[in-house]
């Protein structure tokens, strides 16, 4: 492949993901989503088994029914998601922003603890094991100034739905990323810009954000 399409390919899977788990040594098993599996069964052989991939096949007995139930449980329900994790008994899930509201149940949880993520996906853990982990590990930055120099509109509209979970100031970070950077003949940067802006308001009146919650 020409080294530009390779260079394109890449901003899509979770690279930085992948360093940090086998940097880190995090204990599995892991669990994680249909978009990234293919790239985690390259990126992270033989260290750890993935939970299921695009192949769907080797998953069809059991683990690719349960992944579906979960994933067409919208809104995701507690019942749902204490029965994935009762099942099986991983500690460490990573979620490609995809299926954020997968996502938001890990972030939401107690139980689990955010301790990383890229432009594409985001790493928990299991409470249980952070005793086990290095300073290092536990320390990553929250803020957006590893993106600055992003320029595509799906992963920047990706990230705002991220980061809107973390904190105003770092969603607003993010829409003024996109407006800067996203080019003004993309056709859906305007309707983009609208619906970031009115998700951010919408988080903030219900409650379920504080004004204050990226200062803690």
């Amino acid at each position: 492949l020409p080294s530009w399409n390779y260079a394109r390919l890449l901003n899509d899977t979770p690279q930085d993901v992948v360093k940090f788990i086998k940097d880190n040594k995090l204990p599995g098993p892991i669990f994680n989503d249909y978009l990234i599996g293919g790239y985690f069964l390259w990126g992270l052989y033989p260290d750890y088994k993935v939970f299921i991939d695009p192949r769907q096949g080797p998953y069809s007995k059991q683990v690719w029914g349960d992944f579906q139930r979960l994933a067409n449980s919208l809104p995701l329900t507690k019942e749902k998601f204490k029965e994935l994790t009762d099942k099986y008994p991983f500690r460490i899930a990573v979620i490609h922003y995809g299926y954020f509201p997968i996502l938001e149940w890990f972030l939401s949880s107690p139980d689990w603890k955010l301790i990383y993520f890229d432009r594409v996906a985001a790493v928990v853990i299991h409470t249980s094991v952070i005793p086990s982990l290095t300073k290092q590990a536990l320390g990553t930055e929250a803020g957006t100034v590893r993106f600055l120099d992003l320029k595509r509109a799906q992963t920047l509209r990706n990230l705002f739905y991220f980061y809107i979970h973390l904190g105003p100031t770092y969603a607003r970070d993010i829409i003024e990323i996109y407006r800067k950077n996203v080019n003004s003949f993309y056709v859906n940067k305007n309707n983009d810009l609208q619906q970031m802006e009115l998700a951010l308001q919408r988080r903030l009146a219900d409650g379920r954000l504080s004004h204050n919650a990226d200062q803690d």
